[in-house]
């Protein structure tokens, strides 16, 4: 069985004339150009040797290709932690805080000196759990059907809208055709 050659950081950015800056930001899955690599501790890199000749042979779909070896030996899944919230302190309060998008609210859960931390994580896990379990309830739905007929052509009076008047014949007659014969066929008529 032939031995694997593991490279560091800086061997693999010798071997690719590139520095290792240009390495490391390409260890990220989501990269484009992501290079397969394994974690021995989390400061340290290693590769695998056979990946060399493929980084360097043109891609025609522009990713570089991932070895099962390599798969297998350093991929991570990064798990979501905001929907488990995070437990934090400030001002002498607990709170706890997530992720929505781009913000992080928070919510109070109590002061310090009136909760221990396993309380405050019991809170966390109810607030979290009360949280995640919340759905959104719609007002006054409206049909796509109903959008339509508003807005764009009223099947009764067979009249265009004003969303519809400024459009070419051909351009209004191909989009009364696509809803009557494809959107409204799949979606229906109710708001379901």
């Amino acid at each position: 069985m032939q031995q694997t050659e593991l490279l560091t950081v800086v061997e693999l950015a010798a071997r690719l004339k590139c520095s290792p800056s240009f390495i490391y930001r390409r260890l990220n899955p989501n990269h484009p150009q992501y290079i397969p690599h394994t974690r021995l501790t989390p400061t340290d890199v290693r590769f695998d040797g056979r990946i060399v000749p493929n980084l360097l042979a043109p891609q025609e779909s522009g990713k570089v290709p991932k070895l099962d070896s390599a798969i297998r030996g350093g991929v991570k899944m990064i798990r979501r932690r905001d929907r488990q919230g995070s437990l934090r302190i400030k001002s002498g309060s607990w709170y706890v805080q997530w992720t929505e998008g781009y913000h992080r609210p928070s919510h109070t859960l109590g002061r310090v000196k009136d909760l221990t931390k396993s309380e405050a994580q019991k809170l966390k896990r109810e607030w979290m759990k009360k949280l995640n379990d919340h759905r959104e309830v719609a007002g006054n739905s409206r049909t796509l059907a109903g959008f339509w007929g508003e807005h764009f052509y009223d099947e009764e009076k067979k009249e265009a809208k004003h969303e519809l008047k400024g459009k070419r014949p051909s351009t209004a007659r191909d989009m009364r055709w696509v809803m009557k014969h494809i959107w409204l066929r799949r979606f229906g008529r109710s708001s379901k």
